[in-house]
């Protein structure tokens, strides 16, 4: 069976729309996925600077800023100045915010092996060699 790339570029957004509407159905409070996914960089990477959140981001300074203002407002972070340079600030996770984005990964991890489910075990082996072929191609393309 021939599959022209139109059909499969279709079928990725339906899977899209099928995976957001798992995941934020009956959804914790509601957290944006730029949000979520600064959280988890920020506690991966234990304290960054403001420049490496905007790097991290695709985005400018200010627009970083801007965000992680409302991340320390709702006190998922916290700024703190580093020991060895009193010049630099450091963005930390506090605990509300990792309490916040472990909740968060739980229930989109759980939405996500729902949808999984419906494959069978060779169908998911399949499913997970092509988006490992995927993402690798993308990975390399950085480089």
């Amino acid at each position: 069976m021939k599959t022209d790339t139109n059909t499969v570029v279709t079928h990725m957004f339906e899977l899209g729309r099928v995976i957001r509407r798992a995941v934020f159905e009956r959804a914790p409070a509601a957290m944006p996925l730029v949000h979520l996914e600064t959280l988890k960089f920020i506690r991966e990477c234990h304290g960054v600077t403001m420049s490496e959140i905007a790097r991290y981001l695709h985005v400018t300074p200010p627009s970083a800023t801007d965000m992680i203002e409302k991340l320390v407002h709702e006190k998922y972070l916290s700024r703190q100045v580093d020991p060895s340079d009193r010049r630099i600030v450091r963005i930390v996770i506090s605990k509300k915010g990792t309490l916040a984005l472990e909740r968060t990964l739980k229930h989109r991890f759980t939405a996500m092996r729902n949808v999984i489910r419906r494959l069978s075990p060779k169908e998911q082996a399949d499913f997970v060699r092509i988006l490992s072929k995927i993402t690798n191609h993308n990975n390399t393309r950085k480089s």
